[in-house]
């Protein structure tokens, strides 16, 4: 796992790839906190705090190299809940319940509810 991997990380060259750069916070963890961390931060991007959506190209990638297992939908909105609730504590204590806390909320509830009705 990267850690803090986010866009800003991610090189390109007319439009192209060509690298990933900064692994200061790399660590090993599940492939699920990658792809949950960037499914988080597309649904915040349709509450439009992030600018760009790349969880389902990045979802397609990991598709090509290894199949995902029939509980991966689980796995992924687990993930991102874990996030979800890191994100909101660190921001209630750095500026409280702003928009950005808001949408954090609204994700996390659709991902408990996700992740009780996958469990089903």
């Amino acid at each position: 796992m990267h850690g803090d991997f986010s866009i800003r990380h991610i090189y390109q060259e007319n439009g192209r790839y060509t690298g990933i750069i900064d692994l200061a916070d790399a660590q090993g963890a599940s492939r699920w906190e990658d792809i949950g961390y960037f499914h988080l931060r597309d649904r915040l991007r349709e509450a439009k705090v992030f600018p760009l959506r790349l969880g389902t190209e990045l979802l397609e990638g990991y598709q090509e190299v290894m199949p995902l297992p029939a509980d991966y939908k689980w796995q992924v909105c687990f993930a991102s809940l874990r996030l979800a609730l890191l994100m909101l504590a660190d921001q209630l204590q750095c500026k409280g319940m702003d928009a950005f806390a808001h949408a954090l909320v609204r994700v996390i509830r659709e991902d408990v509810e996700a992740v009780l009705w996958v469990s089903l």
